[in-house]
């Protein structure tokens, strides 16, 4: 039976992950269906199950959770915002009413659902075009 590492020892370094040996043009291809399957499969589920994938995949690769952060930090911020507004400002079942300091806040639960299926496909794409 064949190991992994025996398939890649002429193009990886002993002791570097695996996934750098794949093929530039494979890669491409492969985010490409990935980013696209996640912007067109109206399911909250394949994106959550690709942003766990990615950072599975992040984490195989050895990257450090700093420079991670720093390059998802900014997106973050963004998915934020946009996650927010969503909850904040569209939908038309309220969820939850809170008064704070005279302004009175509606949370809607058509807005929770579409801001997290957009900030999970948000998200997912980043995680792709960052692996």
């Amino acid at each position: 039976m064949l190991n992994i590492e025996e398939i890649y020892a002429e193009r990886v370094p002993r002791g570097w992950p695996w996934l750098l040996a794949i093929d530039a043009r494979v890669k491409i291809v492969l985010v490409s269906l990935a980013l696209s399957m996640t912007l067109l499969v109206p399911s909250s589920r394949l994106a959550l199950g690709l942003t766990i994938a990615i950072l599975s995949g992040l984490w195989l690769l050895g990257i450090k959770g700093r420079h991670l952060w720093s390059r998802v930090g900014p997106a973050l911020l963004v998915v934020a915002v946009l996650f927010l507004t969503r909850l904040f400002f569209s939908g038309g079942e309220p969820l939850l009413a809170v008064d704070l300091l005279g302004v009175q806040l509606v949370l809607y639960r058509d807005g929770l659902e579409i801001g997290l299926l957009l900030s999970l496909r948000v998200l997912a794409g980043i995680g792709l075009l960052i692996l």
